[in-house]
């Protein structure tokens, strides 16, 4: 196992390792983790997210309102999270109906956050009572041995 970043695995050797290699891939820079050519085939990475095929639909409204709102991409997972978050909670604060108490808004924000239509990079989410994390698993994924840059889902997700 290898929790390295992007700096640290861009330093690693063009031979191949002898066995299965796994990586974190939110430090690793998921599918755009600078690994070396011979390494590809051998790696498998954690992806707490729907890789970029499953959830191109769920970023269409995030990237339509940075468009239409004349906001570069630059940082697509950042923004679309970022998106997504605020719009709970502006939905959330839209179905308060005046009702301004803390424990309403958080009972509010666990029932919405299973019913949202984007849940942007993520497959699913939900909240309940006492849960701090939205979304609560991943995939371990490869790298595809025909596309190089697209990562393949090598099981169901996990979670905890």
């Amino acid at each position: 196992m290898l929790w390295l970043r992007t700096r640290d695995i861009a330093l690693l050797g063009d031979e191949a390792p002898s066995s299965r290699i796994y990586l974190s891939g939110t430090m690793a820079n998921l599918e755009d983790a600078p690994l070396p050519a011979a390494w590809r085939d051998s790696v498998y990475m954690t992806y707490p997210y729907d890789p970029p095929d499953r959830r191109r639909v769920r970023v269409n409204f995030p990237h339509a309102w940075f468009h239409q709102h004349g906001i570069a991409i630059t940082a697509d997972r950042v923004q679309s999270n970022t998106y997504l978050a605020c719009s709970f909670v502006a939905d959330t604060l839209d179905s308060l109906l005046d009702s301004y108490v803390p424990d309403f808004l958080m009972e509010r924000l666990e029932t919405m956050a299973g019913s949202e239509l984007s849940t942007g990079y993520f497959p699913r989410l939900s909240l309940a009572s006492g849960q701090r994390f939205a979304s609560k698993g991943g995939y371990i994924v490869k790298f595809d041995a025909r596309d190089r840059g697209r990562v393949v889902v090598d099981g169901d997700w996990l979670a905890p």
